[in-house]
């Protein structure tokens, strides 16, 4: 069952019944197969077709009416295309490679391209890394569902709402599992002026001094109460909510770690919220929900498995114009707009001297890009 975001929304599902009702379905094709019926024809009464389109079907469909007789029986690789192949798909690739030879063309298709080799490397680490760790297998069956997480939208004349990263998540696991992995570059800001002081490390982050937060999706807050200090943030919105004035609505809150995704009941492609450091509202759209099957990593530990790094552009620093920015730097007179942003070189080498000691009167705030997070 799938729909996309484009503002298709689908009734409600509940997910606990989504996996019995399929649960069944499967246990009684099975069963009907023990018994010495096909399995294709158990499945074409359940989708009250005949057996007459089954066998149709199976023909059209199948693999060998995909070959003409004349395929080697040897598989052939070409590191370059043979001269003598005169297609006209390969004449537009060998022009396409031809101009690829350009770096500065061989840069603005890879900016321009639909996936990124980043985003492949990335997924296949995090896959990596996860085998080798002890392995759980996966219980079974169980759901997938894909849920897509998108960056705190920021009014703005050309502002749009654009996806971050998409997680397929077990039924079994809990919301604090999910939450666990969205990354925002506002969980890793350092508050403060670092000027007088640039190599001071020791700094808690954003995330481990304020670990509140809820996702809200159908009328219900789940909040994160794991530690005793969280606030739970529904709490006067529910109240404010309830007041005559603004249609006394009736909310409900939860706790999140005590939720599991087979508890909830969704709608594909409905924009939910997520919610953290008091006002960084992230959308969140779950657009998909299926059974898990072959192709999916069947270790535990794998989940939630990243399936897509979207690609961004890096800010970089306004010095080099080749660093990463890491810095940003307000009220000096050595650069040409407040903010400026810098890398850690260009920050040494412009706003201090060689005793280390700042250059005029600024403040330096540590810039984390969305890009690099």
């Amino acid at each position: 069952m799938e729909t996309s975001s484009d503002f298709q929304v689908s009734e409600l599902i509940n997910v606990g019944n989504f996996i019995n009702e399929w649960d069944d379905t499967a246990r009684s094709c099975c069963q009907k197969l023990v018994e010495g019926t096909n399995q294709q024809y158990a499945l074409a009464r359940r989708m009250n077709i005949t057996e007459e389109t089954v066998d149709e079907l199976t023909d059209v469909c199948s693999v060998d009416a995909l070959l003409t007789g004349k395929e080697p029986q040897k598989e052939t690789l070409y590191k370059q295309i043979p001269e003598d192949l005169d297609l006209y798909c390969t004449r537009f690739q060998k022009y396409e490679l031809e101009r690829r030879k350009d770096f500065g063309y061989k840069q603005m298709v890879a900016r321009n391209m639909k996936y990124s080799l980043s985003e492949n490397i990335k997924c296949s680490d995090h896959r990596q890394e996860v085998m080798t760790k002890t392995k759980s297998p996966v219980l079974c069956p169980n759901i997938v569902l894909t849920v897509c997480v998108h960056r705190p939208y920021i009014p703005g004349p050309y502002s749009k709402l654009r996806q971050d990263d998409t997680f397929l998540v077990l039924g079994t696991q809990k919301l604090t599992e999910l939450r666990d992995v969205v990354t925002c570059v506002s969980d890793l800001s350092v508050a403060g002026d670092f000027s007088d002081n640039p190599d001071l490390t020791a700094i808690s982050s954003a995330k481990d001094i304020f670990k509140s937060g809820f996702f809200f999706m159908e009328g219900i807050f789940y909040d994160d109460m794991r530690d005793p200090l969280n606030i739970r943030y529904s709490k006067e919105i529910i109240e404010w909510a309830s007041e005559p004035s603004h249609g006394q609505n009736t909310y409900v809150a939860k706790n999140m770690e005590d939720t599991r995704f087979s508890d909830l009941t969704v709608r594909l492609g409905q924009p939910y919220l997520y919610m953290h450091q008091g006002n960084c509202e992230h959308i969140i759209i779950i657009s998909d929900i299926r059974l898990l099957h072959s192709s999916d990593p069947h270790e535990l530990q794998s989940y939630p498995f990243k399936v897509l790094n979207n690609r961004t552009r890096r800010t970089v620093c306004r010095a080099c114009m080749t660093g990463t920015a890491r810095w940003m730097v307000e009220k000096s007179h050595l650069t040409p707009d407040s903010p400026n942003f810098l890398c850690n070189v260009c920050f040494k080498m412009l706003l201090y001297d060689k005793n280390n000691k700042k250059i005029g009167n600024f403040e330096a705030k540590k810039f984390f890009d969305s890009a690099v997070k």
